[in-house]
């Protein structure tokens, strides 16, 4: 429900002339083309080639889903990268399109759109090497019908003398795909464009799509090359082909709105075949159709997956995943990601069982398939440690003939426990702990910083708040001798507990972890990437202070900051 704008209690708080802006402010116009369409994009914010002792492995690529306008004529889109979505948001649009509305958890954001100079989209760069040198290359196809591409990156520096030595991968700026190639100068245009792309930024990582697959161009000569762009003066082509990037979200309308779903992924459509004036031979007939997966076929598929992750059969697990997949709160990942990830797991926590519960609810849209379910996990380390729980999950499969993989995949983690839960009587003359001291909170932040125990220059910041969601940043900074912060990044993390009913304590089990990158250098970031990830899975019991609390394990004390 859309209350009047009197009726608003920060709308009555404002002054005069606030108000008055709200009621009388400028209105903006659209742009002139007509036939402009909102729709969903997925913008590429990563592109980490392999390592130099597998280069033949997979890039690992991560994305976010955001709203953005289509062109009316040509496929390329403008994101509004402030405006990310999720399955299941909803999306009003004004009449005039001055006014985006997103309904999510029971709450309603409007964005109010403005009009702007259009940012630059296309940009010129000096080509490894002259365009008459491709037909050695076996890339003359790609070039000559528009589907080479390349990142756009930020320039990665060295901090001792400020220059430019390549680019960095964790921060892709955007897309792009040529246009034109003239000896040794390329002309590229954007593919989504959300105003990211900065003067000084470099081009890097020559490739094509195939449908949901990013092929790289292998020879040294362009596998390490790198180039600073240039803003052309190129106008917009009359016509381009689409691109099979990845695209996990759509818009679908609704009664009265439009609703973020599952994208359905296209038919890939093969290059047409030359017509020659032999007759073919006779053909025998067409076998018939394989039989069409049904719903138990499903759940067999699902009950099985989660019988190889019982039985450490993490090779058979992951293989049931698709080449790319919306995992969990991680965004678009690599099957090798999601593999890593859970070699990771298993090596903290070798002895492990899922066990579905209840029924497995089955749905069908097309070719696609969603399972939602219940799952009992349990997992034991080698000193006995354990800790168990529940997880309702939800995934989305796709369909290629007798065959099923995974697409994406939802879990809500809860009623978790652990060994550690029931306290140990101290030993006889220890110090007795503080038993915490009731505490109101209305609105607290608790805010703990130290150092790394290994690594001196590495200091990190806790805040954790109770306060509506329970809420856990981890910002690690690193120092230079003289003080001097260097690097930065925050680890995000979410689970379940929060304050205790007796409001003496607080309980945190930590179920995930995100990654949120500011200014960190690719190896500072893994580095406090597996800082990180040691506290996913670990409960932490906190004791209230006069100022602060606790945290029961380690000693760490944290400020109460109002």
């Amino acid at each position: 429900m859309l209350l009047p704008l009197e009726d608003s209690p920060a709308y009555k708080k404002l002054d005069d002339i606030s108000k008055r802006l709200w009621k009388e402010g400028s209105r903006e116009t659209w742009p002139g083309q007509t036939h402009w369409k909102l729709g969903v994009r997925t913008l590429i914010t990563s592109a980490v080639p392999p390592s130099r002792r597998e280069p033949d492995g997979p890039w690992q690529l991560s994305g976010q889903s955001v709203c953005a306008f289509t062109h009316p004529s040509v496929p390329i889109s403008f994101g509004l990268k402030s405006f990310g979505v999720d399955e299941g948001d909803k999306i009003l649009c004004s009449d005039d399109g001055s006014k985006l509305m997103r309904l999510m958890n029971g709450k309603i954001e409007v964005t109010f759109m403005k009009q702007t100079t259009c940012p630059d989209l296309v940009f010129e760069v000096e080509m490894p090497f002259p365009v008459d040198e491709i037909e050695n290359t076996g890339w003359s196809t790609q070039v000559k019908d528009k589907q080479l591409c390349l990142m756009i990156y930020a320039p990665l520096k060295n901090p001792l003398n400020d220059r430019v030595v390549g680019p960095d991968y964790n921060q892709v700026r955007a897309l792009a795909r040529l246009l034109e190639w003239k000896g040794r100068q390329g002309v590229f245009i954007v593919q989504t464009h959300d105003g990211s792309v900065q003067a000084g930024d470099v081009a890097s990582s020559l490739h094509y799509w195939e449908p949901g697959n990013m092929s790289e161009w292998k020879p040294e000569t362009t596998r390490n090359w790198w180039t600073t762009i240039k803003t052309a003066s190129s106008p917009l082509p009359a016509k381009l082909p689409e691109l099979p990037t990845p695209q996990l979200l759509d818009l679908t309308q609704g009664t009265s709105v439009m609703i973020v779903t599952k994208a359905i992924e296209k038919p890939h459509e093969p290059p047409p075949q030359k017509v020659t004036e032999v007759a073919p031979p006779p053909q025998p007939p067409a076998p018939p159709p394989p039989p069409a997966i049904s719903a138990s076929d499903v759940k067999a598929f699902v009950s099985e997956h989660h019988a190889k992750a019982s039985k450490g059969d993490l090779q058979g697990m992951i293989a049931d995943y698709e080449a790319m997949v919306d995992f969990l709160d991680k965004g678009l990942l690599t099957r090798d990601a999601i593999g890593a990830d859970e070699q990771a797991h298993r090596a903290k926590w070798p002895v492990g069982s899922e066990k579905i519960i209840g029924e497995i609810r089955i749905v069908q849209e097309g070719g696609l398939w969603q399972a939602e379910y219940t799952i009992e996990f349990y997992n034991e380390n080698e000193a006995g440690e354990w800790h168990k729980g529940r997880a309702d999950l939800t995934l989305r499969l796709k369909e290629a003939g007798k065959t099923l993989s995974i697409t994406s995949q939802r879990a809500k983690v809860y009623d978790v426990t652990n060994s550690k839960q029931s306290p140990k009587a101290p030993a006889a003359g220890a110090a007795q702990q503080p038993q915490g001291v009731p505490i109101s909170v209305p609105k607290p932040c608790f805010v703990a910083v130290t150092r790394a125990k290994d690594l001196g220059q590495i200091e990190f910041t806790d805040e954790i708040s109770f306060a509506g969601t329970l809420t856990w940043h981890r910002t690690y900074r690193e120092l230079s001798p003289d003080g001097k912060v260097v690097n930065v990044c925050r680890a995000i993390y979410e689970g379940n507990g929060g304050v205790l009913p007796n409001r003496q304590g607080a309980r945190i089990y930590v179920g995930s972890q995100g990654w949120h990158r500011t200014m960190g250098t690719p190896a500072f970031v893994r580095l406090c990437e597996r800082s990180a990830a040691a506290l996913v899975g670990r409960e932490f019991i906190f004791q209230f202070t006069q100022n602060g609390m606790i945290e029961s394990n380690t000693g760490t004390t944290f400020k109460l900051v109002k």
